[in-house]
């Protein structure tokens, strides 16, 4: 199990860093007054939850499968982030009426949705085609940890 280096918590780190900056420049281009520190703000505690949630998924990610899969899926939340925050800064432009922000968003959890079925869809069918039963032969199951690398292709 090789997945929880600390490249990859870097990585989150920078995807939520730039993420954060990018979504308040836009904000602060778009939107008028202080739209970008406000954006900041937001910003910054939304990435700190990842990042929180990371940080305690990070050390026993190197032993543990299912800690392994908590922390590759919080970087999933970081990758998430930096997707919305690109969106998001339109809800800080007042000169948006509050209607179509509703609908943009509507549209933007629809397409969230249709993403994570679509996705859970995919994984269920290859899981059933070859992970189950490599997971079978490569999980300990006293210790809790399998290889995860052999699992996934």
């Amino acid at each position: 199990m090789n997945k929880a280096t600390w490249n990859s918590l870097i990585l989150s780190i920078a995807v939520l860093l730039i993420s954060t900056i990018g979504g308040a420049l836009i904000a602060q281009k778009l939107a008028e007054g202080d739209a970008g520190f406000s954006f900041l703000w937001f910003g910054c505690a939304v990435a700190s939850l990842i990042l929180i949630l990371q940080l305690a998924t990070f050390s026993s990610a190197k032993q543990k499968l299912f800690s392994q899969l908590l922390f590759l899926g919080f970087f999933g939340f970081s990758m998430v982030w930096f997707m919305s925050s690109l969106f998001f800064p339109i809800f800080w432009i007042k000169e948006i009426d509050i209607s179509i922000k509703f609908i943009l968003f509507a549209i933007f959890i629809a397409i969230m949705g249709f993403n994570l079925s679509r996705g859970w869809r995919t994984l269920n069918r290859r899981w059933n085609e070859t992970g189950a039963q490599t997971f079978q032969a490569v999980f300990k199951e006293n210790a809790a940890v399998g290889d995860w690398n052999k699992i996934v292709r």
